[in-house]
């Protein structure tokens, strides 16, 4: 394998006919890739920063949470931790926070909290805002698996092609 320029002359390291996903080995449920005709599979790697990366993109990172209850502590008991998360999350181009919930869940609450909707709704006004982070609300686990494929794979096909407007260079 060599090293070869897209057709944006960003390098891209061993070129590979489809990649490999990468899942944070922290992940206590994490998504399962099987190989594909667009996916050589998953990989378990313990990455620098949030829960899934696609080989070859090191400008992307998706960042899962599975639960109301996940999100709610994220905001609350364990927001210190969270948020400098968010802080190591800055330095990537294209970063994605997938919730395996609907709007609607944040609206009815977190059982056995003191923490209102409102708030949460606030904080991820916030990551939106000011970390910059694109929130999707995947509905559930099943739908959030998807999009975080399609993500992952449709950014690997554009950074191949050179169409991943500031991906940085493959080392």
């Amino acid at each position: 394998m060599q090293n070869t320029k897209n057709k944006s002359n960003h390098i891209v390291s061993d070129i590979i006919d489809v990649p490999h996903i990468f899942v944070d080995t922290r992940e206590k449920l994490p998504y399962v890739f099987y190989k594909t005709e667009s996916c050589a599979g998953g990989i378990s790697k313990t990455l620098p920063v949030g829960d899934y990366m696609v080989e070859g993109v090191d400008d992307l990172v998706i960042e899962r949470k599975a639960s109301v209850s996940e999100l709610w502590s994220n905001f609350g008991v364990d927001r210190e931790r969270f948020f400098r998360e968010l802080e190591l999350l800055r330095k990537f181009k294209y970063k994605f926070l997938i919730l395996e919930l609907q709007y609607k869940d944040i609206l009815n609450g977190c059982a056995y909290s003191q923490i209102s909707p409102n708030f949460i709704i606030s904080n991820l006004l916030k990551v939106i805002f000011e970390y910059e982070i694109n929130v999707i609300f995947a509905g559930n686990r099943t739908c959030a698996h998807d999009i975080t494929r399609r993500i992952l794979l449709k950014a690997w096909k554009y950074n191949q092609e050179g169409r991943l407007n500031g991906i940085k260079e493959a080392s």
